[in-house]
């Protein structure tokens, strides 16, 4: 039985997060405009209204969220109250979870994995310390972006996430916790979040969007479900694409909404490579002079592997990023934006410089050099060699050190040679360059001329129906609708994160799991004083159930998560039998557990048991995994008897 059951408050605790967001807040579209638009403006495209002017991203607006009275506003200053407190807004309110690992042999996530963030923070950005890195990857996300991570994550502070200021310093002090010292120092928030909630307050509205419209762009128009799942919305039989379309599998977008903004959303759909959601890239290296294109499944500091569809097959391959090849870069802009990882530059009057790209500015380019010891360099790009590359008729590219160049001649430096070439002899080039670079290049598979199609009218109907995807999908129209007012019931007796509540049975107790693995006994009654402990799992527990003939036997199993042999780097679900003694007190000893079921799973963790009335204990597991589906052949992700 659910804790909604006994109107316990409502816990910020979700077990499905699908491909890019899972329950959340519910979010109703209301958009700004500057000024009357007459009724020629509306017919012009998306593109010639909407970027140009910034008319929808500038000036978005989402109602709905909580107000700043549920914000957490008291906290002991003392780190353990603060660090408890971040880890259930990361884990709640937050929803960190569902793009972040606390696990560095998690499978890939959305977000980089944060195992050990509290010392590593500080060795991401040169100059910059842990907490200036957790301050601003919070309140500004684009300020410091992970090799292989896209800029997909909302501002902590902005709605839908709404966090306070409070509430941010807890989540830093919870990451600082992660392998490093938590620093209560006070700081000056960045973003002035009451400053910015006026402005956007006193910003004129636009009315007309039309949700139900815009499911129908959704679906007929533009044809998003040909790539799109959304829960309760079928797709078209025997619906014909336009020539040149293809269907790439894309994003379910049931909780779209849930965690994103709106300005997120419609710059996804009319400038849909700004943003890629991880694991639905397309994806090209060049190794060994072959282009290797797919869709980007994961990516770490060696390697990256690609999911390649091939004739009737789909396969993996993996490509070590020490073989992808090095191109020339003539602009030195946006290195990173672009998926360069990897630079060799050559200063005047100095040896070539190479190794991975850390940071780069305006001015200058950091490195972390390839030597022994590694070490961080950081290069100017005014002094940079220029390279010219040249291809002769009938001959092999020629790449050098550019010396000088006439209307007739160039000459390059050819490993430490001059060598003087006739422009009349050059089949192609000479090309520039002031760089060499490894990168990855990664594209959406989603075609980016949405902002032609659609109209202004169709745009903001389409706005308005993808903000109703919040991850909750309303049930068939059977009966008249129900409001229900939550209240606490228990009130004279605490308790840290209840998931679950059972009745006894043969008893007038109660049994609640709280999130850390303990469970509690009290009476079921509103008066009652206290919560007996009854065990401590040593896990993460989310489910129990009784044995059919418990009051004799005493069987109560639980599921649980935790690491495995007390190691943080794995863990593994639990399925357990505790034996519950049949005389008073009616204590159960943690020594009785007889694990019966257990398997890997480093997320999406949860489940629950019971017993059917074929006398089999039901197990519903989730699939173990960020990025993984349904799967009825295994343990994870099905229901298991």
């Amino acid at each position: 039985m659910r804790i909604s059951s006994y109107l316990f408050p409502l816990i910020p605790f979700c077990l499905l997060v699908g491909s890019f967001l899972a329950f959340g807040i519910g979010i109703i579209l209301v958009l700004a405009s500057y000024g009357e638009a007459s009724a020629d403006e509306h017919s012009k495209d998306a593109k010639s209204y909407g970027i140009d002017r910034r008319v929808p991203w500038e000036t978005s607006r989402v109602m709905g969220v909580p107000d700043a009275a549920d914000n957490l506003s008291i906290l002991a200053r003392e780190p353990e109250s603060f660090v408890e407190a971040g880890k259930t807004i990361f884990n709640g309110k937050g929803s960190c979870y569902s793009c972040h690992t606390l696990n560095p042999v998690a499978p890939p996530s959305r977000g980089p994995d944060l195992t050990d963030i509290g010392v590593g923070a500080a060795t991401r950005k040169p100059g910059v310390g842990a907490k200036t890195y957790l301050i601003e990857s919070l309140y500004d996300p684009t300020a410091f972006l992970v090799h292989g991570y896209g800029k997909t994550m909302t501002p902590a502070w902005k709605p839908p996430i709404s966090l306070s200021n409070l509430e941010i310093e807890a989540v830093i002090a919870f990451l600082q916790s992660q392998g490093g010292e938590v620093d209560l120092t006070p700081f000056e928030p960045p973003i002035d979040i009451q400053t910015v909630a006026r402005e956007m307050e006193a910003r004129p509205l636009i009315e007309t969007a039309d949700a139900e419209r815009g499911a129908d762009v959704f679906i007929n128009v533009v044809k998003c479900i040909a790539c799109h799942d959304v829960a309760g919305v079928e797709k078209p039989e025997n619906q014909t694409l336009d020539d040149g379309v293809e269907v790439f599998p894309g994003p379910d977008l049931t909780g779209i909404a849930a965690l994103n903004s709106i300005s997120y959303i419609e710059e996804s759909i009319l400038e849909p490579h700004a943003e890629i959601v991880r694991g639905y890239g397309v994806a090209s290296a060049a190794t060994g002079g072959t282009v290797i294109q797919g869709t980007l499944i994961s990516q770490d500091s060696e390697k990256i592997v690609l999911r390649i569809e091939e004739s009737t097959e789909t396969a993996e391959r993996t490509l070590l990023l020490s073989e992808i090849d090095p191109e020339p870069i003539e602009g030195l802009t946006d290195l990173v934006e672009k998926g360069y990882f990897w630079i060799q530059v050559t200063p005047n009057n100095s040896e070539p410089i190479r190794g991975d790209l850390i940071g780069e500015d305006e001015e200058t380019l950091t490195l972390k050099v390839e030597t022994s010891p590694e070490a961080i360099q950081t290069v100017s790009k005014s002094n940079l060699k220029t390279y010219a590359t040249v291809t002769p008729f009938n001959s092999e590219p020629i790449i050098g050190a550019l010396v000088s160049e006439s209307e007739n001649q160039i000459v390059l430096e050819v490993n430490s040679v001059k060598r003087t070439i006739d422009k009349f002899d050059i089949d192609e080039g000479p090309t520039y360059s002031r760089a060499f670079g490894k990168r990855i290049n990664v594209k959406s598979a989603m075609p980016d001329n949405y902002a032609q199609l659609l109209s202004v009218d169709d745009h903001y109907d389409l706005l308005a129906f993808l903000s109703t995807l919040t991850g909750k999908t309303s049930g068939s129209e059977s009966g008249p609708t129900i409001s229900l007012s939550p209240k606490r019931t228990f009130t004279k007796f605490p308790l840290n994160q209840p998931v679950y509540i059972e009745p006894e049975p043969g008893t007038d107790q109660l049994l609640v799991i709280e999130l850390g693995g303990k469970i509690r006994r009290f009476k079921d009654d509103p008066g009652a004083e206290n919560a007996e402990f009854l065990i401590d799992t040593g896990r993460e527990t989310y489910g129990l159930t009784f044995h059919p003939n418990y009051e004799e036997n005493g069987y109560l199993y639980v599921i649980s998560n935790g690491p495995i042999g007390g190691k943080v780097t794995e863990t593994r679900n639990y399925v357990s039998r505790f034996t519950v003694e049949r005389q008073p007190p009616y204590g159960c000893d943690p020594n009785s557990e007889l694990i019966l079921l257990e398997w890997l799973s480093n997320n999406h963790n949860g489940g629950d048991l019971a017993f059917g009335p074929d006398g089999y204990l039901y197990i519903p597991a989730g699939d173990g995994a960020m990025d993984s589906d349904t799967n009825l052949t295994g343990l994870p992700g099905s229901y298991d008897r």
